[in-house]
C-alpha cells in the first residue's frame, strides 16, 4: 500500500518547479537580485507611523507624511540592491562576502533613513511655503532628528558642493567665451581668405 501511495504522488508541475527555483534564488549569496513581489504596497512601520502622526499634531503641520509613503510599493521604496552591495564592499577587506540577508537589511535601513530625514525636512518647506526641498533643509532635519554628527559632515559636503557648482558655472562661461572667440576668429580668417582670393582675381583681370 505504501508503494502504491508513493506511486500515485503527482509529479511537480512546471509552475511548482519555477516557484521552487525562485525560492532557492532568493537565498543565494552570490547574486544581487531584488526579492519577488516588490510591486506590492509597502507596510509602514508602526513606530514610524506613530512618530509622524505625533510630529504633525505637535507642529500643527498640514504636511501629510503618510500619504506619500503609503502610495509607494516595495520596489519604489528601496535602493537598488546592487548599489547597496557595492557600497558595503567598498569598506570591507578584499574577498569578504556579504550575505543576502545583510544586503537586504542594509537596503531597508537606507530607504527608511531617506524617508525619515526627508519627512523631517518637509516641515521647513511647509512653513516657508516652498515647493523645493533644499540641502539646508536636509541638514537641519538630520540635526533635529538626532543625527548631529552627520549633519556637521553634510554641512561641509554641501559647502563643497556649492563651491563646485560655482566653479562649474564659471568654467562653462569661460569655455563658451573661448568658443565664441574661436568662431569669430575663424570667420575673420575665412573673410580674409575670401578677400585675398577676390584681389587675386581682380589682378588677373587687370593683367
Amino acid at each position: 500500500m505504501v508503494g502504491e501511495t508513493e506511486s500515485k504522488e503527482q509529479p511537480y508541475t512546471s509552475k511548482e518547479l519555477v516557484k521552487e527555483e525562485v525560492s532557492d534564488d532568493v537565498h543565494s549569496d552570490d547574486k544581487n537580485k531584488e526579492l519577488p513581489n516588490k510591486r506590492r504596497k509597502i507596510d509602514i512601520d508602526p513606530d514610524l507611523k506613530n512618530f509622524l502622526v505625533d510630529l504633525s499634531n505637535k507642529t500643527d503641520s498640514s504636511v501629510d507624511y503618510l500619504r506619500y509613503l503609503t502610495s509607494l510599493t516595495e520596489q519604489d521604496k528601496t535602493m537598488p540592491l546592487n548599489n547597496v552591495a557595492n557600497i558595503m564592499k567598498s569598506v570591507l577587506p578584499p574577498g569578504t562576502k556579504i550575505s543576502k540577508e545583510a544586503k537586504q537589511l542594509m537596503q531597508d535601513c537606507c530607504s527608511e533613513l531617506i524617508s525619515f530625514v526627508t519627512s523631517g525636512a518637509t516641515e521647513a518647506v511647509s512653513e516657508d511655503k516652498r515647493k523645493t526641498v533644499l540641502g539646508d533643509d536636509i541638514i537641519q532635519s538630520m540635526y533635529t532628528l538626532g543625527f548631529p554628527n552627520y549633519s556637521e559632515i553634510m554641512t561641509i559636503y554641501l559647502q563643497k558642493y556649492k563651491e563646485f557648482q560655482i566653479l562649474r558655472q564659471l568654467t562653462i562661461g569661460i569655455i563658451e567665451q573661448e568658443g565664441q572667440g574661436k568662431r569669430y576668429k575663424k570667420r575673420q580668417e575665412n573673410t580674409d581668405e575670401s578677400n585675398d582670393s577676390n584681389d587675386a582675381k581682380d589682378g588677373e583681370h587687370e593683367g
